[in-house]
């Protein structure tokens, strides 16, 4: 699957059965076949939609050749399935058949019974430990276990290489975690992938974002906060979103961001997961690909600071990786910053946690101490959010007069 935004949705919805979600994720639903003879499941039949399919479609056959987007793509294994289901004369109503198409599709350009939830605008996590445990989020609510979607080890690793493939990257030895980001029908998604030995079991955690992005009041009921937000965001002092994972720091990052002047901005992203205007210049890191030694968020910092952005928008500052920052608490001046920091929203425990950050990342002549005077004076405004009551929510604004972190609202 292409990171393509220009793909449309799928022509087909797809509502699989209701009687067993299990045995249909397995691929264990069965279909009456030959005129009632005998039964076919649907992993048996969606085998043979692939082998038909490749029988037809070469890598250069020009039909395939032409199929540049996800729908026309879609039409070529919808045709395939008809022309199978004809011939084995299997017993289908439409929705089986749209699950059928679907499957299919999945496992010769997408992935798998992943897409399934992908497709679905209510589920914002998937998270998937090797084989056997499948769980997703709706809305913001807790995480429910759902249904196995692989038939064994060899389906899982293909379809996570498939994806990690797709953003021009490849699993290997030496790496253990990976965060790679793209798009499904133009709805943004961000897997991070972790791999034996660093993990029992191959894993991995989808955040999906909804197509149509959130709003300040989304995250804030208070038209005080909106307010103070705005003003804030419209300023020309930097900013932080603080959070733990899936929080919505991201996601409200790129909502300040665009509340700002973005004609000289630069936003340099782990996955490429904000919601900005297309003019905005956006960097991500590039993983080892053959001999491609790649690119990292570091690297790409500072390629955006030589660039002189008049705002930087930073996604994620993490306390794991703090050379990155290293060009941002320098003696030279940098641009006007909007971060997103994966941390505690404790103000005892986040002075500290940044005051570490700053004192690692040490690159020049000035000590900790400077360093981390300046990153508190370049980010005095602190936005604190949490995921509660299942909704993602601004709990705090506050503005360092160093030492302190003194609230401003909350």
């Amino acid at each position: 699957m292409s990171d393509n935004n220009d793909d449309n949705n799928l022509s087909v919805d797809y509502t699989p059965p209701t009687k067993d979600e299990g045995a249909w994720a397995r691929g264990a639903t069965l279909f009456s076949s030959q005129r009632g003879t005998r039964m076919i499941s649907l992993q048996a039949l969606v085998e043979r939609v692939v082998r038909q399919f490749e029988l037809e479609h070469s890598d250069e056959s020009p039909s395939l050749v032409e199929a540049v987007s996800r729908v026309d793509k879609f039409k070529l294994v919808r045709e395939v399935v008809l022309y199978v289901v004809n011939v084995e004369s299997v017993q289908l109503n439409n929705t089986d058949l749209s699950g059928v198409i679907q499957a299919a599709f999945g496992e010769l350009f997408g992935y798998g019974g992943l897409e399934r939830y992908f497709s679905d605008s209510t589920i914002t996590t998937v998270a998937v430990e090797g084989i056997d445990k499948v769980s997703v989020r709706v809305g913001h609510g807790d995480l429910t276990v759902q249904p196995p979607l692989f038939e064994d080890f060899a389906h899982l690793d293909r379809i996570f290489r498939r994806i990690v493939r797709d953003a021009r990257a490849e699993i290997r030895s030496e790496i253990p975690y990976y965060e790679i980001g793209f798009t499904v029908d133009g709805r943004r998604l961000c897997a991070n992938f972790v791999t034996p030995p660093a993990a029992h079991v191959l894993s991995a955690d989808f955040r999906l974002h909804p197509l149509e992005a959130p709003t300040l009041t989304d995250f804030t009921d208070s038209a005080e906060a909106v307010a103070l937000l705005t003003e804030i965001a419209r300023g020309r002092d930097g900013l932080m979103v603080v959070g733990d994972s899936e929080s919505g720091k991201t996601t409200l990052l790129g909502i300040l961001a665009g509340l700002a002047d973005l004609s000289s901005a630069v936003a340099v992203e782990r996955a490429g997961e904000m919601a900005l205007p297309d003019h905005v210049a956006r960097l991500r890191p590039q993983w080892p690909f053959g001999d491609d030694p790649g690119v990292s968020f570091g690297q790409r910092i500072g390629e955006a600071v030589a660039a002189k952005p008049g705002l930087l928008i930073l996604d994620e500052v993490r306390n794991d990786d703090p050379m990155s920052i290293a060009p941002l608490v320098g003696d030279s001046p940098p641009p006007r910053q909007m971060w997103s920091f994966r941390g505690t929203t404790d103000p005892k425990r986040l002075a500290p946690a940044l005051g570490i950050l700053a004192r690692r990342a040490d690159s020049d002549q000035s000590t900790g101490d400077e360093r981390a005077a300046r990153l508190y004076e370049r980010l005095p405004y602190v936005i604190s959010v949490r995921r509660r009551d299942g909704r993602l929510r601004v709990v705090r604004i506050a503005q360092w007069r160093y030492p302190n972190l003194v609230t401003l609202w909350e």
